[in-house]
């Protein structure tokens, strides 16, 4: 003897569509995560940065260094010529 169906309660149906939603909502996540594992080879890692800074101050040493020898070289020039007149 086979038994007869039963109707859903409406507790169920509530469950099945909080299911449903909440279904929905794990694919949303989903995918925003992959969006976001796709941009992480992208980003600057902390040694990245750590790098970056050494660099730029090295290039702003090096340039400060080259402009005060450049101000001290055309002032002497300056003064030379000055003297020569």
């Amino acid at each position: 003897m086979a038994a007869a169906p039963v109707a859903p309660t409406t507790q169920d149906v509530d469950m099945m569509a909080d299911v449903a939603e909440v279904n929905e909502q794990i694919t949303e996540v989903r995918e925003r995560v992959a969006r976001i594992e796709g941009q992480l080879p992208h980003l600057a890692t902390k040694a990245d940065l750590a790098d970056a800074t050494t660099r730029l101050e090295r290039a702003v040493r090096r340039q400060t260094y080259w402009l005060v020898g450049t101000l001290i070289a055309v002032g002497g020039l300056i003064f030379a010529a000055i003297k020569l007149l």
